[in-house]
C-alpha cells in the first residue's frame, strides 16, 4: 500500500521533473527572443 513517504517522494520527484521542464521551456523563451 502507500505510505506517506512514498507519496511525498514521488510529489517531490515530479514536482522537480515539471521545474526542469519549465527550466528548458524559459531557455528556448530567452534565446529566441534574443
Amino acid at each position: 500500500g502507500w505510505r506517506i513517504s512514498d507519496l511525498m517522494f514521488a510529489t517531490r520527484h515530479s514536482f522537480s521533473d515539471a521545474c526542469i521542464a519549465i527550466g528548458k521551456q524559459l531557455d528556448q523563451v530567452s534565446s529566441s527572443l534574443t
